[in-house]
């Protein structure tokens, strides 16, 4: 699980790369990413966080479309794996590079916790 000592990046700050709609991605933020495989568990999507292991951004598991599968950070990988490293390490503005083959969203702050908070409390109303 994460701990406060392993931030070394304090969240809002920007990490000079983009999503799949070109909006840079910021440490803290929730990302909304395509599931490649279980869908008939996951559903279509899954949400996860961008944090912080020692110097390194990852997407940690928070939950996913149909229901929160596994416990928040049991799931997680590194950031830079949904970018082709080649034009990363090539790139003049590394802001202009997005998931070749990912899908990454950067989600609404405010509809990103409302969704969670309703799979944590089934019963209160959430619009779609």
């Amino acid at each position: 699980m994460m701990t406060k000592q392993n931030q070394l990046i304090p969240d809002g700050t920007p990490l000079r790369i983009s999503d799949s709609n070109g909006i840079e991605i910021k440490m803290g933020d929730y990302i909304k990413r395509d599931v490649t495989g279980n869908n008939e568990i996951h559903g279509t999507w899954s949400i996860q966080k961008v944090k912080c292991q020692g110097p390194f951004p990852i997407l940690s598991y928070v939950t996913s479309e149909k229901k929160k599968v596994f416990p928040a950070d049991y799931s997680a990988c590194f950031l830079s794996d949904m970018y082709d490293h080649k034009h990363t390490l090539f790139a003049l503005d590394t802001r202009d590079i997005s998931p070749p083959d990912d899908d990454l969203y950067v989600m609404d702050k405010d509809e990103a916790e409302a969704f969670i908070a309703a799979q944590e409390n089934p019963y209160s109303e959430v619009e779609d």
